[in-house]
């Protein structure tokens, strides 16, 4: 992979959560915080796969790993080399190596050349964004591969059948039946072909998801997937990835100098979210749900315990449904801000600048949204855009949610913006929208669509 932490280091204090680090000038400064240069890295870590948020400032633009094949090694010096060398014999000034043993140390050389040119680079936008190429709970790169490959063909077919029907009934043909079936049954074949390897686990068939070690900090956990390779070429394919996310934890760490949880907890200070703490087993926590989960004869029963450390960032927080409406009204008072600032001077700034709310909620090329085929991913968020086709007919609104699923728990939070009429909100203040939080201590229920139509079921009942 790359020994990305150590580059960190000496490229500029950076920043964790999920998202980039670049471009924005003083986006965050709070006393207690410790200054961490320009720009910022958001992030929604998911605990008990609850999207929450947090903001740093860092100048981090991405560090040119060492080896690609190597994940990150905070430990490690960036200026070590490989020793490619150490099986050779050293050559004598007084002895003159043979022409064929000239030949060969030439050619190391040159390999050596090659091999520090090869280097990838990983941002923490492409962190935040699961465009890295860190793998997720799935260790198999050849079943990853083949389950993106299936549902490329799945999607290309699709598109494909509607073109071809539009076709024919243009030119009013008529296939024959006998063709029709002998090609529907080789597609089936084709497609049975590509799906036998290409499925892969559930998450929650992965064992790494039911850890029970503790580890002392998120650096510490990064052995878990560092030294496994890249799945993709950073940027090239979108790849759900817990790990990537505990690598942005671990980069807060070591650009801060504070362990991630007690970062964190500044940031939940600052946000009022003061029953949002993390899941530990040990730990008294009020009022803390039992979680459940169907086994094979779907009856309900407890879930086993698991330890959290090893993704904090990833999936490691308890919280409540009044601490997440908190959360996303300051995401979407920070959006919608600045266009009331000229009708009303008096407004505090939002605790993210609108610059970069718009950034967080502006959907990415090449990423999906699992729970939402119509929206991208964006940074931590999943983001679907207004659109419609025709007059009095379907209309797509723009919403940003996230949904979360741990061992025993299921979560959604979705931020719902008004549309607002930038010529008529004088008497409006911010935030304008509908914000919905379900949290459900059941293992694998989604929620975004039913958290969707509530919200679309107030914005009409308000509207009206």
């Amino acid at each position: 992979m790359y020994r990305l932490l150590s580059a960190v280091t000496l490229r500029a204090a950076t920043p964790r959560g999920r998202t980039w680090g670049c471009g924005l000038r003083g986006a965050h400064q709070r006393a207690g915080l410790p200054p961490l240069g320009h720009g910022w890295v958001g992030g929604l870590g998911l605990g008990l796969g609850l999207a929450l948020g947090v903001k740093l400032a860092g100048g981090l633009r991405g560090a040119a790993p060492a080896q690609p094949p190597a994940a990150p090694d905070p430990e490690a010096s960036p200026q070590a080399e490989p020793p490619l060398e150490q099986s050779l014999a050293p050559r004598s000034q007084q002895t003159l190596a043979p022409p064929h043993s000239r030949c060969f140390a030439r050619a190391i050389e040159s390999s050596r050349d090659l091999l520090h040119r090869i280097k990838v680079s990983v941002t923490t936008r492409l962190l935040i964004s699961h465009l890295s190429g860190i793998r997720h709970y799935e260790k198999d790169m050849k079943k990853v591969k083949e389950e993106k490959a299936y549902k490329a063909l799945k999607m290309m077919k699709g598109t494909m059948a509607s073109d071809q029907e539009k076709e024919l009934k243009e030119k009013g043909n008529k296939s024959n039946e006998k063709n029709d079936f002998a090609k529907t049954k080789m597609e089936q074949d084709n497609e049975s072909k590509c799906r036998k390897h290409g499925k892969k686990k559930n998450d929650f068939e992965q064992g790494e998801l039911y850890l029970k070690e503790k580890f002392e900090n998120s650096i510490e956990s990064l052995r878990l997937f560092k030294n496994d390779p890249l799945f993709f070429k950073p940027g090239s394919q979108f790849l759900y990835s817990t790990f990537g996310y505990t690598l942005l934890a671990a980069i807060v760490e070591r650009a801060s100098g504070y362990k991630y949880l007690d970062y964190m907890q500044k940031i939940f200070h600052d946000l009022d979210m003061l029953t949002t703490v993390q899941e530990e087993n040990e730990p008294v926590i009020y009022n803390r749900a039992r979680f459940y989960v169907y086994n094979k004869k779907r009856r309900l029963i407890n879930t086993p315990y698991v330890d959290n450390s090893y993704k904090w960032a990833g999936g490691g927080f308890l919280s409540t449904v009044g601490d997440l409406l908190k959360f996303g009204n300051a995401m979407l008072y920070g959006y919608q801000v600045g266009l009331f600032k000229n009708s009303n001077e008096n407004l505090l700034p939002g605790y993210l600048k609108p610059e970069t709310m718009v950034m967080i909620w502006t959907p990415i090329p090449n990423t999906e949204m699992s729970w939402d085929k119509e929206g991208k991913y964006a940074m931590a968020w999943g983001v679907v855009e207004k659109k419609q086709t025709y007059g009095s007919c379907r209309k797509q609104r723009h919403y940003a949610s996230h949904t979360g699923g741990a061992v025993g728990a299921s979560s959604v939070l979705l931020v719902l913006p008004e549309e607002l009429d930038t010529e008529v909100i004088n008497n409006k203040v911010p935030p304008r929208g509908i914000i919905v939080s379900i949290i459900c201590n059941m293992q694998s229920v989604g929620l975004n669509s039913t958290a969707l139509k509530i919200a679309l079921e107030f914005d009409k009942d308000r509207s009206e």
